[in-house]
């Protein structure tokens, strides 16, 4: 076979394959009027490589974060058994104001709203461990009654029909110890300076004051602010985690 005889052999094939479609076409039997070879073919290889397998690795890929996605948007739309007053169904200022946050949702409000299950019941009150899941229910139901009615009275500027769903997860946050340590550590953790048209800048940390120079400042090695000082001093200290 020469060149030119490989050349449209291969054009024809790639022809071919072009026309058979790829994501979601199906089958690999070639055409009826195609010649028998092409059907061993297709019945050989997958002529949808690699765009059937890259929109699976795609799908694969997206699912986790669709359910990541889906989570964040229900806890966002949560009341919580602290959005009421304790073992009671009256709405709090804080409750009040998620509910007003989740009616104002742009660009359309969601018809959805969860309501965390009524965890706030005394365990041993009246009637102790025999009745806490019936006084459980009555008080989550009469809870879902009063945001219905709350959002009904909601401006009828866009009229939806709001889903009260109860759900019991978990209050999602951390520890304020942790956010308040991260904040300290800003500034008792800084270690560095900035250098501007060869001037070095002071920066304090924590444990004493460091200065840094550029070559051009005319120290010499080993003096007093010369390039051999522009370390860390030895009483500074690490970030602060």
């Amino acid at each position: 076979m020469t060149r030119s005889m490989r050349t449209a052999a291969a054009a024809l094939m790639v022809g071919g394959l072009a026309a058979t479609g790829c994501h979601g076409t199906g089958g690999h039997a070639g055409k009826s009027d195609q010649p028998e070879g092409w059907t061993r073919y297709y019945n050989a290889v997958d002529p949808c490589y690699p765009e059937r397998y890259n929109a699976q690795a795609r799908a694969h890929t997206l699912a986790p974060f669709a359910a990541q996605v889906n989570n964040g948007n229900v806890l966002e739309a949560t009341v919580w058994n602290w959005h009421f007053d304790t073992s009671s169904d009256k709405l709090n200022p804080a409750g009040q104001a998620k509910l007003d946050a989740i009616a104002q949702k742009r660009p359309h409000p969601d018809s959805k709203v969860y309501l965390q299950v009524a965890r706030d019941i005394p365990a041993y009150g009246a009637g102790g461990l025999d009745t806490v899941g019936a006084r459980r229910d009555e008080l989550t139901a009469k809870r879902a009654e009063t945001i219905r009615k709350y959002m009904a009275a909601q401006p009828t500027l866009q009229a939806v029909a709001y889903e009260i769903h109860v759900i019991d997860a978990p209050v999602p946050g951390m520890p304020a110890e942790f956010s308040a340590r991260a904040y300290r550590g800003q500034a008792t953790g800084y270690v560095g300076g900035v250098l501007s048209g060869g001037v070095g800048v002071q920066a304090t940390g924590s444990g004493g004051v460091q200065s840094t120079n550029s070559p051009s400042s005319g120290g010499s090695p080993g003096a007093p602010g010369g390039p051999s000082s522009g370390g860390p001093s030895s009483g500074g200290t690490g970030p602060n985690y």
